[in-house]
């Protein structure tokens, strides 16, 4: 998962999981949903495919600047 955020915006990029062997679930190569939640509507935009996600960006005014991260950079615990 990574996600990005400005204060305003959050994104959030998620792969696509299936059911594998044991039960446990495996991510499907290359598939992805993206968000987009607004803290200040508040609202939540999605799931889209990239491409839906770079259109409702741009209606939203989301600043192009905003780049998603792995979720582990968020830690504080982090070195």
């Amino acid at each position: 998962m990574e996600v990005g955020t400005d204060g305003r915006f959050i994104l959030a990029k998620r792969q696509h999981l299936k059911h594998g062997n044991g039960g446990y679930e495996e991510p499907v190569e290359g598939e992805f949903d993206f968000w987009i939640l607004d803290t200040r509507a508040p609202a939540v935009y999605g799931p889209f495919d990239s491409e839906e996600c770079g259109n409702k960006r741009r209606e939203l005014g989301v600043s192009d600047q905003l780049q998603l991260q792995g979720v582990g950079s968020l830690s504080p615990y982090r070195e």
